[in-house]
């Protein structure tokens, strides 16, 4: 490394602190870091960055003459050299982008940058401060760890009582928590549906909802989901299992035995299966309180931790006699009898289990099934799993321990494939194992995706796929231009078209799926329309597939006798990552294209796609609930707006953040016209853009800015831009 006196060495201070990926810059500098000349750059440092997440820093300021020619001279990551390509820095602008980041170690990254101005070099050591932080927090903790309420203070609650509540904390060491929410809920070992039994708040608070005749009591364990820059609502980073467990108390209230009315062979003994009790199982004490005939209570027993009854063996109870047994039920919150709770009826003979079978199983993929018994020569028989079941299996599959039909949701996952079920049928006598094929084929309605190419020219056409630009009177027909329909399916698919944006005619032929484009009688503003055709396979049947494919029509032409082109016009990107799209073609234009402005104006309609329910389509002044409003709140909360000015150009507007880049959703780089999105901006508490926007912009041919005024004759809609987490931008 070349040294240079230390009048053109300057060592300035990172003055930005980034929470919740929001930037500020900060226009302070100490006179102590600068030399006595008048030049001077002011750098903003990035700091609660996690691995895999991308963004931009805000560009530099200074003092002086304009610097160039910056460039990134040495990396260090905790004081020590580190070689990455994962920094990178605008030779002009001095903006810094940090990509590729998923393999970056944790650790705190120094940047020294360089530049020149004036004709003199300067190198600016640490200038910028990176603090990649871990992605999720390594510990989560719940205080309290447990949560006891009584169900009749849960029933009873009026909204003015107060029921307990837990505070979910981290670390602290690493990225910004966005939002909390409950994954799962487990209840006496299974998932159940939440059923509003349980809410977290935003800072993660949660609590039992007050007034609920649904609950029922026992211990519920929560697994949380804590969203952040790189775990968002659909990964399954950030999810913590087993954080807080809610005894939900009371004493005991039902109690029920599978197995019972029961028949017994004269003299055989007979075991129960443990009873489903409704009520705490805290300190629970079964007790026999009564056997009816009498004379046959010496020969009853109950477990007293399980509920499990027991018949003896050798019991010399005759033919046809029909006992019944009350309980006792204690716990810690009470006692409470059941009466006849269990039934059993001597009998002469039980057969035993001699023939047990099913007949193959065949399904496709997803399909939902109840297995019978095939063959049972036997009485008296309670079924279970084998031992051998594998764990795959057992995800998806249960068992109806009564009539031992094996089943399974619609929906499951289990992938093709042929299974050995193994099923033991088991009756006084003794015990019978089988098993039986289970064989998951195609469904033949399955598939993945569509796309008739595009009239742009753009290869591969399976990247830029569906997108067609016309003339105002041109129209056009598009055959299937790629998609893993199997031929066979195609006629059989059913085609709806749902038009998001703009007003050309679009259809889909039902038999071939090919689509028709049609004209328009008179000329039209330059625009970019949606649409989103849905594919239906096997309507109704068990195997129903449905995929969505935005399809999006430019009509071009000349505005003032200015054309402006994006090619290809649908800007496919990743919110997570956020890109640039190509340059514009400008034809019409000015001689001297210094004096062509382009800016984001009004207009910013908004599409969902895939993303989360929460994200309602719309503009956002359309209401506080549309996903496009709480991108502006977001925007108004980094820049320290007041109010939220929902009319506003300025989240997507170039010459409104000129200062501050970084913190925009996006704008049109004036030097060639693209566009570019800054990541982490397309999110919210709910989770990541997935889906289409579409905004007006306006140009002036004379190089002021306030002549963009968005009169009709400077309005113009040449993009839309497609959001997919999917999306690979970097």
């Amino acid at each position: 490394m070349i040294s240079y006196s230390s009048k053109f060495i300057m060592r300035l201070l990172a003055a930005i602190s980034i929470v919740g990926m929001m930037a500020a810059v900060s226009s302070c500098r100490d006179s102590e870091l600068t030399d006595e000349t008048e030049f001077a750059v002011y750098f903003a440092g990035g700091t609660d960055i996690g691995p895999g997440q991308s963004m931009n820093l805000t560009a530099p300021t200074w003092k002086g003459q304009t610097p160039s020619d910056f460039k990134i001279y040495r990396i260090t990551l905790d004081g020590e050299l580190y070689e990455t390509e994962s920094f990178s820095i605008e030779s002009e602008t001095g903006i810094i982008s940090i990509r590729n980041t998923s393999s970056l170690e944790v650790g705190l990254y120094s940047l020294s940058i360089s530049c020149k101005s004036g004709g003199n070099y300067y190198e600016f050591p640490d200038a910028v401060t990176v603090n990649m932080m871990k992605p999720v927090p390594d510990e989560i903790k719940v205080e309290p760890a447990e949560l006891v309420v009584s169900l009749e203070t849960i029933r009873t609650a009026l909204f003015d009582s107060e029921l307990p509540t837990a505070q979910v904390t981290t670390d602290g060491d690493h990225i910004t928590v966005t939002s909390y929410s409950i994954a799962n809920v487990h209840y006496d070992g299974a998932t159940i549906e939440n059923k509003n039994y349980f809410s977290i708040s935003e800072d993660g608070v949660i609590s039992i909802t007050m007034g609920n005749m649904d609950i029922l009591p026992g211990v519920y364990t929560l697994d949380l989901k804590l969203t952040t820059a790189i775990a968002d609502a659909e990964s399954e980073e950030g999810i913590f299992t087993d954080a807080l467990a809610i005894n939900v108390t009371a004493p005991p209230m039902e109690l029920v035995y599978s197995s019972s009315p029961a028949r017994v062979e004269e003299n055989y003994s007979h075991t129960s299966a443990a009873p489903q009790l409704t009520g705490s199982r805290d300190g629970i004490v079964y007790s026999i309180k009564s056997v009816s005939p009498e004379s046959a209570a010496s020969v009853f027993s109950v477990d007293q931790s399980t509920g499990v009854i027991t018949l003896a063996e050798a019991n010399g109870l005759p033919i046809g006699t029909i006992c019944s047994v009350s309980l006792t039920v204690t716990n810690d919150y009470g006692t409470a009898d059941f009466d006849d709770v269990y039934n059993v009826t001597i009998v002469d003979f039980i057969a035993p289990i001699t023939e047990f079978s099913y007949e193959p199983l065949t399904i496709i993929q997803g399909q939902e099934f109840s297995h019978e018994v095939s063959v049972m020569d036997g009485d008296e028989v309670t079924y279970a799993f084998g031992e051998s079941l594998t764990s795959e299996l057992a995800k998806y599959l249960s068992i109806n321990e009564t009539s031992g039909a094996v089943s399974a949701e619609h929906g499951h996952g289990l992938p093709m494939g042929t299974y050995t079920v193994p099923v033991v049928a088991t009756n006084i006598k003794g015990s019978m194992a089988t098993s039986f094929s289970l064989k998951v084929d195609r469904n033949r309605y399955y598939f993945t995706y569509v796309n008739w190419g595009n009239n742009l020219g753009l290869a591969p056409a399976e990247n830029y796929a569906s997108q067609f630009r016309f003339e105002a009177r041109g129209n056009g027909k598009f055959p299937i231009a790629a998609t893993d329909i199997p031929a066979e399916l195609i006629s059989e698919i059913e085609w709806d078209v749902n038009v998001l944006s703009g007003g050309r005619p679009l259809t889909v032929d039902q038999a071939t799926g090919e689509i028709s484009v049609a004209g328009r009688n008179s000329a039209t503003t330059p625009r970019v329309d949606a649409y989103i055709i849905t594919a239906t396979a096997g309507k109704g049947q068990p195997g129903e597939t449905s995929v969505k494919i935005p399809v999006f029509i430019h009509t071009t032409g000349a505005i003032n006798g200015v054309t402006v082109e994006y090619t290809p016009f649908v800007f496919q990107v990743n919110p997570r990552t956020g890109g640039t799209s190509v340059p514009a073609t400008i034809t019409g234009g000015p001689g001297d294209m210094s004096q062509f402005l382009m800016d984001y104006r009004r207009d910013f309609d908004y599409y969902n796609v895939d993303g989360p329910a929460e994200h309602v389509n719309g503009r956002p002044g359309a209401g506080t609930d549309r996903f496009m409003y709480r991108l502006w709140a977001a925007y108004a909360d980094a820049t320290g707006a007041t109010s939220v000015n929902t009319g506003a150009r300025t989240p997507m507007s170039y010459y409104e953040n000129e200062a501050n880049l970084a913190v925009a959703l996006g704008y049109v780089r004036p030097s060639d016209y693209a566009v570019v999105i800054n990541p982490g901006r397309w999110v919210d508490s709910y989770g990541y853009a997935n889906g289409i926007m579409i905004g007006q912009m306006t140009f002036s041919t004379i190089g002021d800015e306030s002549d963009m005024t968005g009169t009709a004759s400077q309005r113009i809609l040449p993009m839309a831009i497609w959001f997919d987490t999917d999306f690979t931008n970097e």
